[in-house]
């Protein structure tokens, strides 16, 4: 569980706190975010040896991504690792619910699938100076209000179980069936929202990879508009003077100290991007001569909505933007010529010097928002993620 908020001071730990001491009876077990997957694993191995109901790791920074981490959220209870100083490999339970606490979290893609985020805003400057709080020592009132509160919320949960369970059809979610049987059903018959609707907000929040590789599948549509395929190589002689691809090609794979982009670092990122579809895009690899890869992306159904991108614009427009469904009409260039000519003063056509450089392509979403008098600003840094950000002018 992500606890986020939009500034210190706003009360998260407090809050992680609130539902440990209800739930264990004390305050959460704390730790600072490791340095690395190793120092983790160790973490989690001693969390387990120890049989701790509830852990936290407190403020995280950076882009949170740790393998160990996400192996520990999907692991059905059951933990193995070496024990430290010796060769042989045990095994312990599990359960422990874990929580993270942030301001204005980054998570890789992996993460964010597996976090069920709680959302703290608050408009003041400096939250923790506020003063009008209905019980000033939070901690001390849930000690003295604990059984209270355990016995209302098991009356909630028999009351669900002497109802039936009635069960509200519900997207899924992977990997947390079980919990979405009693707990989140439960909610939702009390007439509650759906809690794993807050994912969804998360995942263009927070979730860095999903807008760096949304970023990538654009500029390889743009390379590859009517179904022509494009290797690493030739992506990276594309990626030459353009900066927002550079920083989203960082961002999913971050170099090496002192060495360049190269052909084969690209191409390993683009395999492990394989099949994968954000924004109603789908990059798939195609063995091309040699038995080399070769890249393109197409528009695909994406779920859980189960739309495209095309059907998405028509849901919110009065029409779809221009050449949004990427079709060639009978009457109309291929993008792929149209780049090669430019218009006379008199209306004509005529081939662009070969000698002269062409200026760089638009952003595909850029030509698409100016087509209905909008803007299109991207923002890409190393550890922070791409946000494309659309304004349109309201008629």
């Amino acid at each position: 569980m992500l606890v986020d908020a939009n500034a210190r001071g706003s009360g998260k730990g407090l809050l992680v706190d609130t539902i440990a001491i209800i739930t264990t009876g004390r305050p959460i077990s704390r730790s600072p975010q490791p340095r690395d997957d190793d120092e983790l694993r160790k973490h989690i191995t001693s969390i387990a040896r120890a049989g701790t109901p509830a852990a936290l790791i407190d403020n995280i920074t950076g882009k949170f991504t740790y393998r160990s981490f996400d192996a520990a959220l999907t692991c059905e209870g059951r933990w193995a690792d070496r024990i430290l100083g010796q060769t042989a490999r045990r095994e312990w339970p599990l359960p422990t619910v874990w929580f993270l606490t942030s301001n204005n979290a980054a998570l890789s893609s992996d993460t964010a699938r597996r976090v069920l985020p709680i959302r703290l805003l608050s408009d003041a400057e400096h939250p923790e100076d506020r003063r009008d709080f209905a019980h000033s020592d939070l901690k001390s009132w849930i000690v003295g209000e604990r059984p209270r509160l355990v016995c209302a919320a098991l009356t909630i949960l028999r009351a669900y179980h002497e109802a039936e369970r009635p069960q509200t059809e519900m997207v899924p979610w992977g990997s947390f069936v079980e919990w979405g049987r009693m707990i989140r059903q439960c909610l939702v018959w009390l007439g509650l929202p759906d809690p794993v609707h807050a994912r969804h907000e998360l995942r263009e929040r927070a979730d860095v990879d999903r807008g760096a590789i949304a970023t990538v599948l654009c500029e390889i549509e743009q390379c590859t508009p009517d179904g022509t395929v494009i290797s690493a190589a030739e992506l990276l002689k594309h990626s030459a003077g353009r900066a927002e691809l550079r920083a989203a090609i960082d961002e999913l794979s971050p170099p090496r100290a002192g060495v360049d982009l190269t052909a084969q670092r690209l191409g390993s990122l683009l395999r492990s991007l394989r099949d994968r579809v954000v924004d109603g895009l789908r990059l798939e690899g195609h063995i091309g001569h040699g038995g080399a890869l070769r890249w393109r992306v197409r528009e695909v159904h994406s779920s859980p909505e189960g739309v495209d991108r095309h059907h998405r614009h028509q849901r919110h427009q009065a029409a779809p933007l221009p050449g949004d469904d990427g079709d060639i009409g009978e009457d109309e260039t291929p993008r792929g010529e149209a780049d090669n000519c430019e218009k006379q003063p008199n209306g004509a056509d005529a081939d662009v010097d070969a000698n002269q450089p062409a200026p760089p392509p638009a952003h595909p979403r850029r030509e698409r928002a100016e087509l209905v008098g909008g803007t299109l600003q991207v923002r890409s840094r190393p550890g922070e993620g791409t946000r494309l950000i659309v304004e349109v002018q309201g008629g």
